[in-house]
């Protein structure tokens, strides 16, 4: 699963730097909400 998450994520961020889409826009949508599930997976 976490593999599986980390390539989507590694996706997202190669599209962010072919499309130009802003580096914020980027941590907003993928990379924190991916810190908050699994920081709530490993503690509950």
């Amino acid at each position: 699963m976490f593999v599986l998450w980390f390539c989507f994520a590694y996706f997202i961020d190669t599209s962010t730097t072919i499309f130009n889409i802003p580096l914020w826009f980027f941590l907003s949508g993928i990379l924190f909400p991916s810190i908050i599930f699994f920081w709530f997976v490993f503690l509950f």
